[in-house]
């Protein structure tokens, strides 16, 4: 049987269709052994395991160029070899090894014969007669894959051609910061883009990083920062070049799951690589995992020869959340280099076009200014209501207003792409963009006419900045708008106040309204700010007459703005005027419009037992919480008729009416008043049942709260039980507690060797300060056995081992605790003694020469 040619030569489809049966088992053993290193470095770097992944992918396609070349070196030259091979071989001898064999003519005369079995001799004959259907099949499949990278690449190049608008120039330079800070010198092109959903990064010589359009001043500059990062570690790993090379391998492979799975790990790991690199970079790990949620949440699906933030797959967001958190991986520093052949080069050249052209980054910092940035809209009718959205230094300006449709010029409510422009005094503003149905969307760009800078100039505004003309665009005022107000007695206008007009609309209009309005109540002037009050109050004629056929006559403008801009009506005044309050003040009738203390409020409280309460008790409750509702739970708690007071209270100390029951349920005849103090000290029924387990009789409400207050617990008396002084009443207990006697401390005590101490002995000891530290002290001064007595009264009179110093250095040896103590109540000093014996007195003893000092002092009394 002839093989037919179908696409290329015998040869070629012979060594073509063998290298992709022979494919089969060697990637799926490349494979299996990566699978198996792979496993063994789960615990090391992600950048290391990204290129073993690299380096099979490569092995499987290097291998198949070998088997490749082998077959082809070793197939016949001529066409017609193969049908001649089959003719000469006899049908019952054994078939000549067709693998081996390189021509038609070798085969018959030089190769040995090698015996096979009928199985292999049916193999490859099955698959010799079919290999030029295997090509074919290999090759009409490869074309659709190879479509599918081309269509790819061509939306690739449509996403970076088509609808971008450059980032505003803050984001640029954080960009610039990241570069440069990780000493990139080609220049990276920050674009806004409505065609796409997630952050991703196109081209390797002329890297572009797209943006959804508005998603960027949406994110926290850390979000943007992290996002950032993550797509120049793209860049600096040159990965779109190495996505694109995987992609051909992929397309060649495109039947073999196991290069299908080795090329999802090579992209979760470059991602991996990525996050590790780009939290390096940023130094946040918590914004960064923040950010890959927030983008993970909005992207879609992109196109595989773009490298997206948010990855491709919805399941990948929680292994790379997880990695960001695990213990940290061993790092290697192995410079990565990758030599591609010249044949895939080429094409990717060709493919490609680019051009190396190196760019100087040089960090320039733009005045921020509100002149372009994002517009949304949605048309109904003849109305189109817009936001403008922009990023300055100080966070997001917005602005959001509806347009008569009429103020825009060529513009058309058609889908697609669009491009109009609204004209005013202050300037242009150019939207370009996309609409979709009834809603567009796209960048802004507002350029000031500098016709009215110089008019503002002229006219005082020296200072005339974007940031005002634009706001004076949206005011739509003229460019006589100083000199309108001037007239109108505005002499000192100054950059402020006229941003502050135009943020407010006060346009010539409704200035002259509200000094109309004004007037009508006898003032002549209206201070700039309280225009603009008046006008934040949404205040008009209709209101001071409305107020003041509600009673508020005599009124000035700030009381109307205040009434106003709380939204007193005259109604709601009707309604609190008729319940009898009088005519309230205004600061009441506000405070009670502010405090929701209506006609409803007021009924609710008259249909209780408290009856008609004041203005303030009803400005007292509402702001509390206390309704008729809280006041009807108390009604059932056996307390009695409680006064307004007593449920403020309980309100303010979060006492509730089931709270009082139970208290009443404990039997101890409690008041509210110690239901509130009980409530305030946390008294609850759970300790009071332990107090009355701790073994103490006749326990009142006063004792418990004694013991709350001071903090005894079970716990403690235990412990006081325990410190060997037998069975201790209450106020033992709360002595102990108050003067901080522990069981460690009495053990102290009874440890100094001053015989059996009772409880009052350790109470003393405690009150006086008496402790191991003093009792060591005195026993240095060595005046014999000391008794706690003793002890007591060298702690009460202060004497210290220097005190009895200054009289062993005078010759008194054989000292006593009642000598010291003598000496110090009566003030004998080693000065006093030696006067004494000047004149001629000499007692062996303190004490005598104390008796001394008392004779003396009450001689001279006498005297």
């Amino acid at each position: 049987m002839k093989i037919p040619d179908v696409i290329f030569s015998a040869g070629f489809d012979r060594a073509l269709g063998w290298t992709m049966l022979h494919s089969i088992w060697q990637a799926t053993l490349i494979a299996v052994l990566a699978g198996i290193v792979l496993l063994l470095l789960r615990r090391q770097s992600a950048q290391l395991r990204y290129k073993v992944a690299n380096l099979a992918l490569l092995a499987v396609l290097l291998t198949s160029v070998a088997t490749f070349s082998y077959y082809l070196n070793t197939a016949p030259v001529e066409e017609h070899a193969v049908v001649a091979i089959k003719q000469t071989v006899p049908p019952a001898s054994s078939a000549k090894a067709f693998f081996f064999q390189s021509d038609a003519t070798a085969a018959s005369e030089t190769t040995p014969a090698i015996a096979q079995t009928n199985t292999t001799k049916g193999f490859q004959d099955y698959f010799t007669e079919h290999l030029p259907l295997i090509v074919a099949i290999w090759f009409l499949g490869m074309t659709v894959f190879l479509c599918r990278l081309l269509g790819g690449i061509s939306r690739v190049y449509y996403l970076r051609s088509r609808m971008n608008f450059h980032a505003d120039p803050y984001w640029a330079d954080v960009l610039n910061k990241l570069a440069i800070q990780s000493k990139f010198k080609t220049g990276i092109e920050l674009l806004e883009s409505a065609l796409v959903r997630s952050p991703l990064t196109i081209g390797h010589l002329k890297p572009v990083i797209l943006f959804p359009i508005g998603l960027i001043n949406r994110l926290s500059e850390s979000e943007v920062e992290s996002i950032l990062a993550h797509e120049l570690a793209h860049i600096l790993r040159r990965d779109y070049i190495f996505n694109i090379l995987q992609s051909v391998v992929e397309v060649i492979f495109y039947f073999h799951p196991a290069v299908w799975w080795l090329s999802n790990q090579i992209r979760q790991e470059r991602e991996s690589a990525c996050d590790d690199q780009a939290i390096e970079l940023v130094g946040n790990k918590m914004n960064y995992a923040k950010a890959l949620v927030t983008i993970q949440e909005m992207a879609f699906f992109p196109m595989s020869p773009a490298l997206a933030f948010a990855g491709t797959k919805r399941n990948q967001l929680l292994v790379r959340v997880q990695r960001l958190f695990s213990p940290p991986a061993t790092k290697f520093n192995i410079m990565e280099k990758w030599i591609a052949t010249g044949l895939i080069v080429c094409s990717l050249l060709v493919a490609f076009g680019q051009r190396i052209q190196p760019v100087n980054i040089t960090i320039e910092h733009p005045p921020v200014a509100h002149n372009s940035g994002i517009w949304e809209a949605d048309f109904n009718g003849d109305s189109v209501c817009m936001t403008f959205t922009s990023k300055t230094k100080d966070g997001n300006w917005v602005n959001g207003e509806c347009f008569a449709k009429n103020n825009f010029t060529n513009l058309t409510v058609t889908p697609g792409e669009t491009a109009f422009q609204m004209i005013r005094p202050a300037g242009t503003m150019a939207m370009t963009g996309k609409i979709e149905g009834a809603t567009g969307y796209g960048r802004f760009q507002f350029t000031p006419d500098e016709n009215y800078r110089t008019s503002l100039n002229q006219q005082g505004i020296i200072d005339a900045d974007d940031e005002l003309i634009i706001h004076c665009f949206f005011a739509n005022f003229p460019s006589d708008y100083i000199n309108t107000l001037k007239k109108m007695g505005y002499t000192n206008i100054s950059r402020e106040n006229l941003l502050e007009l135009a943020i407010f609309r006060l346009n010539e209009v409704a200035i002259r309204g509200y000094l109309d309005l004004a007037a009508s109540l006898g003032k002549k002037t209206v201070p700039l700010q309280q225009l603009i009050e008046l006008k934040i109050s949404n205040v008009s004629p209709e209101t001071v007459t409305q107020l003041a056929k509600a009673g508020y006559k005599d009124l000035d403008l700030s009381d109307v703005s205040s009434l106003s801009l709380h939204n007193v009506s005259p109604a709601f005044i009707d309604s609190m005027n008729a319940l009898g309050f009088g005519k309230l003040p205004m600061d009441d009738m506000m405070a009670a419009k502010i405090h929701g203390i209506d006609a409803d409020f007021v009924k609710q409280w008259q249909n209780t037992d408290f009856g008609k309460l004041s203005f303030d008790d009803l400005m007292s409750a509402k702001i509390h919480g206390i309704d008729a509702d809280f006041v009807k739970q108390w009604q059932n708690t056996d307390f009695g008729k409680l006064s307004f007071d007593d449920l403020m209270s309980a309100k303010i100390h979060g006492l509730s009416a089931d709270d009082m029951k139970q208290y009443k349920s404990m039997n101890l005849n409690l008041n509210f008043d110690d239901v509130m103090s009980a409530k305030i000290q946390n008294l609850d029924a759970d300790f009071i049942k332990q107090a009355q387990n701790m073994g103490f009789s006749n326990l009142s409400f006063e004792d418990m709260m004694s013991m709350k207050i001071h903090g005894i617990d079970a716990d403690f008396v235990k412990q006081a039980q325990n410190a060997g002084f037998g069975k201790m009443d209450f106020d033992d207990v709360m002595s102990m507690k108050i003067h901080g006697i522990t069981p460690d401390f009495v053990k102290q005590c009874q440890a100094l060797d001053l015989g059996q101490l009772s409880f009052d002995d350790i109470m003393s000891m405690r009150i006086h300060g008496i402790d191991a530290d003093f009792v060591k002290k005195a026993r240095e001064i060595d005046l014999g056995k000391l008794s706690l007595e003793d002890l007591m009264n060298m702690r009460i009179h202060g004497i210290t081992p220097e005190f009895a110093k200054t009289f062993r250095d005078i010759g008194f040896k054989n000292l006593t605790v009642d000598d010291l103590v003598s000496a110090k109540i009566h003030n004998v000093t080693p000065e006093f003694i030696k006067e004494s014996n000047q004149k001629g007195y000499s007692f062996p003893t303190l004490q005598e020469y104390a008796d001394l000092k008392v004779r003396n002092q009450y001689k001279r009394r006498s005297e």
